[in-house]
């Protein structure tokens, strides 16, 4: 499931209008719109940040795929179907890069730790 269907369904259950949305992070209607539609193909970290803080939900919950069934008729009109993981959104690259951001933070904080420790022993 894309990022914007995902944002959309948070929204919808939250019982917040689009304008409302839009309002609470800062964009217009307009963009909000072109996320959830999948017209917008770069989604910012920033943006996303504050979607996971108003929802309270993490990164993750836009980062997992969803598994669907594609079902095929083949030229004998025979029905088969195969279960497959929907990982075709534009927005994948971008998660790509989240991840990778995600983790890199860890390591500074941890490294910062280990600093401020050191730092404590002088």
């Amino acid at each position: 499931m894309c990022i914007g269907i995902k944002i959309r369904e948070l929204r919808i259950a939250s019982k917040l209008s689009q304008p409302e949305l839009a309002f609470r992070l800062s964009i217009s209607q307009t963009a909000l719109c072109n996320l959830e539609s999948g017209d917008t193909k770069k989604i910012d970290f920033l943006l996303i940040n504050k979607i996971c803080n108003e929802f309270e939900v993490d990164f993750n919950y836009f980062i997992k795929d969803k598994k669907v069934n594609n079902i095929f008729i083949n030229n004998d009109q025979k029905v088969s179907h195969s279960n497959s993981i929907e990982n075709n959104c534009p927005e994948n690259i971008i998660i790509g890069q989240i991840k990778i951001l995600i983790e890199d933070n860890k390591q500074k904080e941890a490294r910062i730790k280990e600093l401020e420790k050191k730092l404590k022993g002088f």
